[in-house]
This record gives C-alpha cells, sequence and structure tokens, in this order.
C-alpha cells in the first residue's frame, strides 16, 4: 500500500483565523494555557512576550501566501481592521458586572431561602405500604414525592445554580485577575472605575460564604437585622391570607400586582399578598386543592402534592417580575411534557411590561430578559434557553 503525502497551503487569513481560536480559547473557554498555546505552537520560536502582545491583538499575524510564512507586525489601527483585538479593560469589566448582578440576585435568593427554612422542618406522611415498599428498597415512589415537594425541588435547583455560577465566575475571576496582571497597562488610566471589578470580587466571595453556611445549616452567619419588621408584616400577611383562603380563592386580576401567584393554561390567575416566609405558592396550591382545582388523590390512592401538579400541568409560578414554569421537565418524570399556552404569554408580557418596565427574570437561574423578547420566542428555544437544566 503506497503512502501519499499530503500539501496543504496557508491562505491570507490563516493569521486571522488563528488569533481568533487563540482568543476564543482565553474569553469564552477560560483556558489562559491552551489560548497562549495556541500561538506558541503555531509560531515556531515565539517568545512569551510576543504570544501575549498577539493574544490580545497590540500585534497582528498576517501571512505570506506566495512564501508560505508568518509575519508577526505590530498593530496598525488605521490598515490591520479585520484583525480581532480584545479590549482588556472593557471586557473585564462587563464580566465583572455581570458577576456581580447574577451574585447579587443570587445572594437574595439564599437569604429568602434561608428565612423561609431557618428553623424550620420538612414533614411528609407516607402510608404504611410506602414505607414497607421504602424498607424492602423500593424507594422511587418516596423518593420521587419528596423531589416533587416544592421545598426540595426549589432547594435543588437553587443548589444547581449557585454550584453553576460560582463554578463559572471562579473560572472568570481567574481569567481577570491574570489580565490585571500580565497587562497592568490597560488599567492605569485614572479615567477608569475599577470599582466593578473589585465589587465583582466581593459579591463572589459573599455568595460562596453564604452558600457553604445554607448547606452546613449555619444560620447564625446570615445577618437578621430586619427581623422584627419582617415578623411584624408576616403575621399581619397571614391573617389577611387565612380571611381570603377561608371564604374560597378565586381568580383574581393579575394587574393588580399580587406579590405571588399561578396563573393557569387558561389565563386565570389565583394570586396572595404576603412575604415569602408565608409561603405564598403553597398557600395557593393548597386553597386550590381544597376548592377541587387540584385532585386530593391520584393513582393507588396515593396523595397529590398540589405545588407538583400545578407546574407538571402547565401553570405559570409568578413571583414579582420572576417567572417559572416546569411543564416541559415533566418528561424527567416520566410523564408528557406540557407547553405554556399563548395566553399564558400575552398575560404574562402585559403584566411584565405594565408593572415591571417589561423585564423579567426567567427559570431558577432568574436569567434577565424583555417582555417583548418573550412574546416572540419560540416555544423550544424558551425551555432549553430559561427553563431547562
Amino acid at each position: 500500500m503506497s503512502v501519499q503525502t499530503l500539501h496543504f497551503r496557508v491562505g491570507e487569513d490563516a493569521g486571522i483565523l488563528l488569533m481568533n481560536i487563540a482568543q476564543e480559547h482565553l474569553l469564552y473557554a477560560n483556558d489562559i494555557d491552551k489560548s497562549i498555546k495556541t500561538i506558541t505552537d503555531s509560531l515556531s520560536g515565539c517568545s512569551m512576550d510576543l504570544a501575549l502582545k498577539l493574544l490580545v491583538g497590540d500585534y497582528v499575524i498576517q501571512v505570506d501566501v506566495e512564501e508560505q510564512n508568518f509575519i508577526v507586525t505590530k498593530r496598525d489601527d488605521s490598515i490591520h481592521t479585520i484583525f480581532p483585538k480584545i479590549d482588556v479593560f472593557d471586557w473585564c469589566r462587563k464580566k465583572s458586572i455581570e458577576i456581580d448582578k447574577n451574585g447579587d440576585d443570587l445572594i437574595r435568593s439564599i437569604d429568602e431561602k434561608v428565612w423561609q427554612i431557618r428553623n424550620r422542618g420538612l414533614y411528609k406522611t407516607y402510608s404504611y405500604k410506602q414505607i414497607f415498599d421504602f424498607i424492602a428498597g423500593n424507594d422511587k415512589a418516596i423518593l420521587d414525592d419528596l423531589r416533587e415537594t416544592e421545598e426540595v425541588s426549589e432547594l435543588t435547583l437553587l443548589i444547581k445554580v449557585c454550584k453553576d455560577y460560582i463554578n463559572k465566575s471562579l473560572r472568570l475571576r481567574k481569567v481577570i485577575d491574570w489580565l490585571e496582571k500580565t497587562y497592568p497597562e490597560k488599567f492605569e488610566k485614572l479615567d477608569m472605575d475599577m470599582a466593578d471589578i473589585w465589587d465583582s470580587s466581593h459579591t463572589l466571595t459573599t455568595l460562596i460564604r453564604k452558600f457553604q453556611s445554607m448547606l452546613k445549616c449555619e444560620w447564625d452567619n446570615f445577618s437578621m437585622s430586619n427581623m422584627d419588621t419582617e415578623i411584624e408584616n408576616y403575621i399581619v400577611s397571614a391573617k389577611e391570607i387565612d380571611d381570603v383562603i377561608s371564604n374560597g380563592i378565586v381568580p383574581v386580576d393579575i394587574m393588580d400586582n399580587y406579590s405571588a401567584g399561578w396563573l393557569s393554561p387558561i389565563g386565570e390567575y389565583y394570586a396572595l399578598n404576603g412575604e415569602i416566609a408565608n409561603m405564598l405558592h403553597n398557600q395557593i396550591a393548597d386553597a386550590l386543592q381544597e376548592k377541587g382545582v387540584i385532585p386530593m388523590y391520584g393513582e393507588n390512592e396515593r396523595d397529590i402534592n398540589p405545588d407538583a401538579w400545578l407546574e407538571q400541568n402547565g401553570w405559570v409560578k409568578i413571583h414579582g417580575n420572576r417567572v417559572h414554569f416546569a411543564g416541559c421537565l415533566n418528561k424527567r418524570l416520566g410523564k408528557e411534557n406540557v407547553d405554556m399556552t399563548q395566553i399564558q404569554i400575552d398575560t404574562i408580557s402585559k403584566y411584565i411590561k405594565f408593572h415591571h418596565n417589561g423585564v423579567m427574570k426567567l427559570g431558577w437561574r432568574l436569567i434577565l430578559t424583555s417582555a417583548a423578547k418573550f412574546e416572540m420566542i419560540s416555544l423550544p428555544v424558551m425551555y432549553k434557553t430559561y427553563f431547562e437544566f
């Protein structure tokens, strides 16, 4: 068998491609070593100092197509416009703002969750048949029921989102710190505000501390300076909620801007006013089950969890400008997915535009988006982008 020798020629855009690949390793994969090696492995004899200048675009890689050579020259912005360049400070500042904003949202979510669960327990009732099955090793029914409980499902997703955020942010902070040390001249201008970059480091540290404290149930690490006010608000809200539920919960107008509610597939909105500690969504779900909207028992006379039933049947959970939808996750439970309806989309969009300046936070990751985009995006893309995990 003969061996063929293949000859490849380097095109004139090879230098641009090489620089783009190196920058993508740095900015998107956050892999400092790989970004540098992309250049040094491709340019034999390239010094580290030159590789660092090429990486950010201060120098560019041109190609002599005839001689098949790479030519490295100092960047001239008037003629090298097609060569990629990193605005180091601007990138660091934007990523720091992103870390800070998302971190603040997650810190608030942790504080809210701790306020809900501190010094409380989760109580569930199971039949002896379920218990005997559990002892025999058939634990799927009980474990599935626990996972479907709103408190457990919310904690599971909060923990996953926090872990993902921390891992991603630590990688970004490593790149930001490396860029600061490697290119100090990019950060020396007096008119540059470094506060955003410093704030992101503080926010990330605070979140990690609170996240670890929550996992260890170390409640003393959470400030309770507003406890008295929160308790007073909780008591007042609890009385108002009892009055509403005792008379039988009824649909309300979402435009009246209640604290929290569930929006049905046909556009009916059941909502209450109150504090986070009032467990509003749980109380609404319980009231809907009492009303008969949610059945009491499912297969094999198994008690139905009302919160899980609403999620699995396509109801949308709303709290301020936060919107959660779990109908697209049914397949994870071995059930058929349920789509968000057009009337739900239209109702939510109208509400967000009027009461929250058209800005909403979607899913457990609380991703910011506009009501206009929410209206236009296709359901598969919406699910994948905002609600799946």
